[in-house]
């Protein structure tokens, strides 16, 4: 929520919004180009069809790009995607949520970027597999969200893998 007194606009023909001024600093790195991008995701869908079909998924070990990199090198993997779409929630005024969803020793990790729209939750996703990316805001809670998930957790040999997840981080 922005606080009353301390807005800023972020751009003389913008999006019709304000942020705080510390909101503002955390984009003022960012290129026109990326500003021009985060302002057209904004809703959870459009961001989800930005990480589909206009970023690459980053197969390089051990990174964690931040999301003014992704936009820079054009990949992100789940983590990185779901650290771009909190951004994208940032930057339109809506909570930058993270959730784990935590898998046994034989799988990884997933991170999604939850979002609550008309008092359900839903989120957006990057993965290879396209039953661990978006999910449509009808879920009545973060643990019903998360527990959608799986049916489709999976590692190579067919083993359902997920065993915990966390609560949305801001």
């Amino acid at each position: 929520a922005v606080s009353r007194g301390l807005h800023m606009k972020i751009f003389k023909s913008g999006p019709s919004f304000f942020m705080k001024p510390r909101i503002t600093a955390l984009f003022s790195r960012f290129s026109k180009d990326q500003l021009r991008t985060l302002r057209r995701l904004d809703s959870p869908r459009k961001v989800q069809d930005f990480i589909d079909y206009e970023l690459l998924y980053n197969e390089e070990p051990d990174t964690f790009f931040s999301p003014l990199t992704v936009l820079k090198r054009g990949k992100a993997h789940c983590a990185e995607a779901a650290m771009l779409a909190a951004a994208a929630n940032l930057f339109h005024g809506r909570p930058a949520l993270l959730l784990d969803l935590r898998a046994n020793s034989r799988d990884d990790d997933h991170v999604i970027a939850p979002f609550l729209e008309n008092g359900r939750w839903g989120a957006v996703a990057q993965s290879h597999f396209c039953g661990l990316r978006y999910r449509e805001p009808v879920y009545g809670s973060s643990a019903e969200l998360a527990k959608s998930y799986f049916e489709f957790y999976y590692n190579s040999r067919g083993e359902k893998t997920l065993r915990e997840f966390s609560v949305p981080l801001d």
